[in-house]
């Protein structure tokens, strides 16, 4: 979901992203800093970048081609990016779970772990009016938003699906007991399903964004005292610079728990550390 929302017989409606956002034509100019310059479709964070003046602006536009593909350049929003994995049945929004990210430094804008946190509810309500205005009634949901200072929230995304990046294959369940694809499989069926969390984890899902090569450390031997609760790693993966989606998902990941988000990050970092550069 980006831009504006529509009626049914193709009027404006309200925008709930209240930026400045627009197609980068051959002549545009930038008025205002930051910006994030991204592709008007997409997924995975492709290309998504960001600009704090004309000189980084220049930059990205000789590395992009705006003549192969629609590129938008908006307004930089500050705060808190959270990822929602949540359900509409009936036009109601549940939240199943809400996760803080931790992102790469500028210029690039890719998701380096997940943090598990309780539901926010400013995000939920705010939801569940863009679900109102969109007219969805019954859907799995995947939002990326931002929590600003000021406890509002923007909207990055929406998409009627399942979250990626072994979010939803993994993380959620081994943090709530609920799997949403089978729940939701259940659903379209007419067999009895649950979308309720079963319990709620303290958890971390730590991708391994080294810009070079690395030897993996023994989890099995690390599993105790880090709480890994599972892992992967793939040894042919290539590891440059972390750009987008792509060049991250393929090296693996790390779930691991703790008693609270301070502990999680400590014990991500303290994984991190056992990897050997080769």
């Amino acid at each position: 979901m980006r831009g504006v929302f529509r009626d049914k017989i193709g009027k404006m409606k309200q925008n709930l992203r209240n930026i400045n956002c627009q197609i980068i034509s051959k002549n545009f100019t930038p008025k205002e800093f930051p910006l994030v310059i991204k592709p008007r479709f997409g997924s995975g964070s492709r290309d998504v970048r960001v600009c704090f003046n004309k000189d980084e602006f220049d930059k990205i536009l000789s590395e992009i081609d705006i003549f192969k593909e629609d590129f938008l350049a908006e307004n930089l929003v500050l705060g808190t990016e959270i990822g929602v994995d949540g359900v509409v049945l009936n036009g109601i929004f549940k939240n199943i779970l809400m996760r803080e990210k931790i992102l790469t430094p500028y210029p690039y804008r890719q998701c380096v772990a997940n943090i598990a946190v309780s539901e926010i509810l400013a995000i939920s309500l705010h939801i569940q009016e863009v679900i109102n205005r969109l007219g969805i009634k019954n859907s799995l949901i995947n939002a990326d938003v931002i929590l600003k200072d000021d406890g509002s929230v923007f909207i990055i995304e929406l998409a009627p699906r399942p979250s990626g990046h072994y979010l939803s294959s993994t993380f959620v369940p081994l943090v709530t007991g609920v799997s949403v694809v089978d729940e939701w499989l259940n659903f379209m069926q007419n067999l009895p399903f649950d979308f309720t969390p079963k319990f709620y984890k303290q958890a971390i899902i730590k991708y391994f964004d080294f810009d070079f090569s690395v030897k993996a450390p023994d989890f099995n031997a690390l599993k105790n005292e880090l709480k890994i609760a599972k892992y992967e790693f793939n040894k042919q993966a290539i590891f440059n610079q972390v750009k987008d989606g792509k060049s991250i998902m393929n090296r693996g990941f790390a779930v691991l728990l703790g008693s609270d988000k301070d502990e999680c990050v400590k014990n991500a970092n303290e994984l991190m550390k056992n990897f050997k550069k080769v």
